[in-house]
């Protein structure tokens, strides 16, 4: 529909022209008025300092508009920055020729004719914005009867479209023991929160229920929300209507980035006091994840009685327990359109079994699975039960297909990255990854969207130290990932330069000709990896721990430190005689002087820094050779130091001159490690240090093997015992055991699950 936009002030239409760059761009234009910036009307600057700026003509024809456009570009010329791009955004409709002209009036900063927004632009961007449309009220007061039939035509559809799917949805609908519990609370309070972990069907219920509420009363309308929008809800409230609004994961995947959390609290105790004033016309159902509202009421705070009073009521989704497993495959099976021969294989060989034991078990992947059973033979069926879905690597691509565009950017980067990558890493490099990819900035919200999207058929997240950590499902999923990655040169280019942590380069892609890592690259690529590679050495990089004190289990954040990477990449690439030349290249403003050597002994491996050591100066070597003889901690330090002495000719020369203090230096490292509590396989790895350095110094080491037979055999233990309740272990979390368990109640209702089968 056109508009007169001379109808709105200037300033007016300086407003509009930011919303709709900002909502096209997915980016925040600034609002500037006439005075100290230069007449600027509005501006965004990117994190990395790159200048857009838009300019607002509420011009009635086009020859005034050309006219002005000479002092517009030099005026583009003295801002200081230069802006890198330029949006013209003008009241009067343009043509072709017109947009052309412009551009070349502006240039440089005019990329394209699409950065150029007449009148008829305009009214195409207010259609696909009803939202801005709403806003700039004097364009639409004549017309309000215009606005509210578009907005009702747009909302019946939406309606229709949710009705539809979730009528498919019901076929295999197994009612939660929960439901009851919702349907109290609906009754009692209209509204009610569900709470559960990923995939434990929360979203799936709360559609069921709203549902059946619509087929209760024909004329209720049902509102689906699932973009965290809760003032979006209460602009849909419509007072002489009856509704059903049910906002889905609407605390988003993480509370803790969400912002306006004022506005936030106070538009969702609004939406609960309507409902509350509604007396039953209004039903509210919310969905979301059980450590999600834990953060969110933690930041939210008291003092709100609403809100208080619907989170200590929320119920709890326990069913996703084996009897669910085997009553869902159960509805899958008899809704998926199986034959009667297939029915009759997969019955007379109780191949159902396999399905719900399925470690990768998802509803979403065995709706998928069921769906591809039907198209094999009878023949077939066994063999392809039993490869399972981790097998099926056309099935992963299926799924993969259907998600969407931000989902699979965050897909590869969860792949590369492996399990418990902190989300912050993870939404940096998501951010980079998709403008690489798309050329185009992703959403606000789309780093969060996508992890709804995926978890927990692909993902799975848990929280440790106020941060939330991600993890793929199971190694098949990250197999598939790196088929999908291998050979896409595009996107490997765009991956390597999105990367924000030094292990998700150097585990995933063969940086080295030598080098086993699953995705190959060209030989520009390799210099791109290694330069990037480079860069991440000084970046602290998230490292989560598990801490074993005793009987207590922890969690520690511990990154990886500059000489522990530098280590882990010289390993990589030190049989790469081009590699490593280039990263010596790199290494020479990284590296410190050469008293600086002792804290990096200390943090990274000894035997790989003396190794690197072999293509510095010769000066800057023996200095760093000396320094390493003071530098051991450990018997693992002292073998490393007498394997490089007796191979490389030059450091024995210089160490032979020291050759005292290098001895007593070894054994009192050896000395002190075995008098430290320690476990029979940790003496026995000192032990097979010494022999390394028996070896390759000549030196005597009987009493200290001696020492540590006497510690291994001694029959006092008790105070040793005792000692070692202090010891502090490090290792990397393993994800909880849940398929026991499952197994364990499968066990128990072994019986039940047959003979509901049998009566398909």
């Amino acid at each position: 529909m056109p508009h007169n936009y001379t109808n709105l002030s200037p300033s007016e239409f300086e407003t509009l022209a930011a919303d709709i760059l900002s909502a096209e761009h997915s980016v925040t234009f600034e609002r500037y008025g006439e005075g100290p910036d230069g007449g600027i009307d509005c501006r965004h600057e990117s994190a990395n300092g790159e200048v857009w700026i838009g300019q607002a003509k509420r011009y009635k024809n086009v020859a005034a508009l050309l006219r002005a456009l000479p002092k517009e570009q030099k005026k583009m010329q003295a801002l200081e920055p230069r802006p890198s791009r330029y949006f013209l955004v003008t009241a009067c409709s343009l043509s072709p020729g017109n947009k052309h002209a412009i551009r070349q009036a502006m240039q440089p900063f005019i990329q394209a004719t699409a950065d150029i927004y007449g009148a008829d632009d305009l009214d195409a961007r207010l259609d696909q914005y009803p939202l801005i449309y709403r806003k700039h009220y004097r364009l639409w007061l004549h017309g309000v009867e215009q606005l509210n039939q578009y907005l009702n035509r747009a909302q019946y559809a939406r309606t229709e479209m949710v009705h539809e799917r979730l009528l498919v949805d019901a076929k295999s609908y197994v009612v939660p023991a929960a439901q009851a519990k919702i349907d109290e609370q609906l009754t009692a309070n209209h509204c009610c929160l569900i709470i559960g972990d990923p995939g434990s069907g929360k979203s799936t219920v709360a559609g069921q229920l709203a549902l059946q509420l619509q087929i209760d009363n024909p004329r209720a309308e049902l509102v689906w929300i699932d973009d965290r929008d809760v003032a979006q809800a209460l602009q849909l409230i419509r007072p002489d209507s009856d509704q059903i609004l049910v906002l889905d994961d609407f605390l988003g995947a993480t509370f803790l980035d969400t912002v306006g959390i004022l506005a936030f609290q106070r538009d969702w105790q609004t939406l609960l006091f309507k409902a509350a004033q509604a007396n039953g016309k209004l039903k509210l159902l919310f969905t979301t994840r059980t450590y999600i509202l834990e953060q969110a009421v933690n930041q939210l705070g008291g003092g709100q009685r609403a809100i208080n009073q619907l989170c200590r009521q929320a119920v709890d989704m326990q069913h996703s327990n084996a009897w669910f497993r085997a009553e869902l495959v159960y509805r899958l099976i008899h809704s998926a359109g199986f034959t009667q021969e297939l029915l009759s294989a997969l019955l007379a060989d109780r191949l159902y079994w396999v399905l719900i034991k399925a470690e990768s078990f998802s509803p979403r992947l065995i709706r998928m699975f069921c769906e591809k059973l039907t198209t094999v033979t009878p023949q077939q069926l066994r063999a392809t039960v039993e490869e399972g879905i981790e097998g099926q690597q056309q099935l992963w691509q299926e799924v993969f297909q259907r998600l969407s565009a931000e989902a699979q950017a965050l897909l590869y980067l969860c792949g590369l990255a492996g399990i418990n990558a902190s989300v912050g890493e993870l939404k940096h490099s998501f951010n980079t990854l998709y403008h690489g990819l798309y050329g185009r900035v992703a959403a606000l919200s789309g780093f969060d969207k996508a992890l709804l999207e995926l978890e927990p058929t692909f993902i799975t997240t848990a929280q440790h130290l106020d941060e939330i950590w991600v993890g793929p499902t199971n190694p098949s999923l990250v197999d598939f990932m790196y088929n999908s990655i291998a050979g896409n040169h595009p996107l490997i280019e765009a991956l390597i330069q999105s990367l924000e942590h030094f292990d998700w380069g150097l585990r995933s892609f063969k940086i080295t000709e030598s080098s086993s890592n699953p995705i190959v690259l060209k030989r520009s690529q390799q210099d791109a990896l290694l330069d990037k590679q480079t860069g991440l050495l000084t970046q602290p990089g998230s490292n989560l721990m598990q801490m074993l004190q005793a009987d207590s289990v922890g969690w520690s954040n511990r990154p990886a430190t500059f000489g522990q990477k530098l280590s882990k990449l010289w390993q990589v690439v030190k049989q790469d005689g081009r590699a490593a030349a280039r990263l010596m290249g790199k290494l020479q403003e990284l590296l410190p002087e050469s008293e600086g050597w002792s804290e990096l002994f200390k943090q990274g491996d000894m035997a790989e820094l003396l190794d690197l050591t072999r293509h510095l100066s010769s000066q800057q070597a023996e200095a760093i050779w000396l320094t390493a003889v003071d530098s051991l901690l450990n018997s693992e330090d002292a073998a490393a130091l007498a394997g490089f002495y007796n191979d490389h000719p030059p450091a024995q020369k210089v160490l032979k001159l020291n050759r005292g203090q290098l001895k007593k230096n070894i054994m009192n490292a050896c000395s002190e490690e075995i008098n430290r509590p320690d476990d029979p396989d940790h003496l026995q790895a000192v032990l097979g240090d010494l022999y390394l350095i028996e070896e390759a110094l000549n030196f005597d080491v009987r009493l200290l093997v001696e020492k540590i037979y006497i510690k291994i055999f001694e029959e006092n233990k008790e105070g040793r015992e005792h000692e070692s309740q202090k010891m502090i272990y490090y290792y990397f979390p393993t994800k909880q055991d849940k398929q026991s368990e499952i197994e364990n109640q499968l066990f128990l209702i072994h019986d039940e699950v047959d003979g509901m089968f049998s009566a398909v």
